[in-house]
């Protein structure tokens, strides 16, 4: 109050004047008011990565945009910060149409999250109609659509979205991101109306990155030379259950291995091929072999399968000719007693029938439970891969790297005499035998066990 009166004394402020009324002044003397747009532009675009952590969080462009007049301005003034659109389930039933607008018609990023199943009947945008809305202004800017992805939603908004999608012509459109529930296969295979998955028959001619979690890419009722058509794929990543605990009759693959196979043969680019799971159905049931699928730039192949292993690996690696293959992951797991130590079962897709080595440009080789009876199976790969550089071991072969690096030798026998006055044969650790190797990594040790590790090595 001495202050209001001191100021009107000396006339600084006419008669009327709240304190309230400077605030605005202060505001804009914050050195924040003084960046100019560009910066205020770059420091809104390193936000746009972040992810919505619920259904109802605010996204970054209509956060600052109700800030102040002036921020608002130039959010609107910047299409580059529409172009990432998150869809909730508690997301205004305007809220893409008002990206689509304010991009002006630049490419976007549609991402579907947050949006699991209703507890409730009348809980917000879960309802039909809704996501029809939705598709259908996907339809009209379908040209626009650069990336989807869709995460934390419901066996049936996934169900719905991607079925709603089948027919679309997606020119723009380079990646793709499916993160489905593991129950959503037998969701899928309720529906009774099967569908292809629509990015891979040609509606979207530019796609590069393809990711998918336990979704189908249903083959069943289509004719046999499946219409795959992705030309310029260079990535393609298919996850799924490890073990069905669906109680479903059906097992929880992905594709068929024929269906696999003809997806492969339209993907001339594919650099890196991951499969986690049992994504494709053994060919047990089909007497002939699919013919060779040759990947000519492919340079990362990453196949993680629990149960069975070397059937599954046999199965797939057998008709994939690879000539630049450099790195591979391929946990070896069931069945090596035949292998060690009599038994090559290696040698039936790892060697060709000249008894040369069909991936020999490998450098890094990822191993995980191949450990069999103390022992692991390091001889069959020696020879399968001559050139290997890094050697990753995971699992059970990280107690057993002892065994790993004495098998990176010839092991020759010479008798050592016991003080009993037996003797047997020992082996002696002398030429390398997998000279190439420079690295053995230990994936996830337990370093409280590492003394039984090391134990007979030196």
């Amino acid at each position: 109050m001495a202050l209001k009166a001191a100021s009107r004394e000396l006339g600084l402020f006419p008669d009327g004047f709240t304190l309230k009324s400077v605030w605005p002044i202060q505001l804009q003397l914050q050195p924040i008011s003084f960046l100019p747009n560009e910066i205020l532009i770059h420091i809104f675009q390193l936000g746009l990565d972040e992810f919505p952590h619920s259904a109802h969080a605010r996204s970054l462009p209509v956060a600052v945009a109700g800030v102040c007049r002036s921020w608002r301005a130039v959010a609107l003034r910047t299409p580059d910060l529409w172009t990432r659109v998150f869809v909730t389930s508690a997301t205004p039933i305007n809220h893409l149409q008002m990206y689509l607008e304010r991009s002006r018609n630049l490419e976007i990023d549609v991402n579907f999250c947050h949006w699991p199943m209703p507890k409730h009947v009348d809980e917000d945008n879960l309802d039909e109609s809704f996501l029809k809305l939705i598709v259908g202004t996907l339809h009209c800017h379908a040209h626009c659509l650069r990336s989807l992805s869709l995460w934390g939603v419901s066996d049936e908004i996934v169900c719905v979205i991607i079925k709603g999608l089948l027919y679309f012509h997606m020119p723009c459109l380079t990646s793709v991101s499916i993160k489905a529930n593991h129950t959503a296969y037998a969701h899928y295979y309720r529906l009774r109306d099967l569908y292809l998955l629509p990015f891979v028959a040609g509606g979207a001619p530019s796609l590069i990155h393809l990711d998918i979690d336990h979704f189908p890419i249903e083959t069943l009722g289509m004719r046999s030379d499946w219409p795959f058509d992705v030309q310029n794929l260079t990535s393609l990543t298919l996850r799924t259950q490890e073990c069905p605990t669906l109680g479903f009759s059906l097992p929880p693959y992905v594709i068929e291995f024929s269906a696999l196979c003809a997806l492969l043969r339209s993907t001339p680019n594919l650099t890196m091929l991951a499969l986690y799971g049992p994504i494709i159905q053994p060919d047990e049931d089909f007497p002939v072999r699919p013919l060779v699928v040759t990947l000519p730039l492919l340079t990362t192949l990453i196949i993680h399968r629990r149960d069975p292993g070397v059937r599954y690996h046999c199965e797939l690696l057998s008709v994939l000719a690879m000539p630049n293959l450099k790195h591979l992951e391929i946990p070896w797991h069931d069945d090596l007693t035949v292998e060690l130590p009599y038994t090559n079962l290696a040698s039936e897709y790892l060697f060709d029938e000249e008894g040369q080595p069909r991936f020999a440009c490998v450098k890094e080789l990822y191993l995980h439970d191949s450990a069999t009876k103390w022992k692991t199976p390091t001889r069959s790969f020696m020879k399968a891969f001559p050139n290997v550089e890094e050697v990753v071991l995971g699992g059970s072969d990280v107690a057993n790297f002892a065994a790993t690096l004495r098998g990176f030798v010839h092991p020759h026998p010479v008798p050592h005499v016991r003080g009993s006055g037996h003797s047997e044969s020992e082996g002696v650790l002398t030429d390398g035998a997998w000279e190439t190797v420079r690295k053995v990594v230990l994936k996830e040790p337990e370093m409280t066990q590492w003394r039984g590790w090391v134990r007979g090595i030196l």
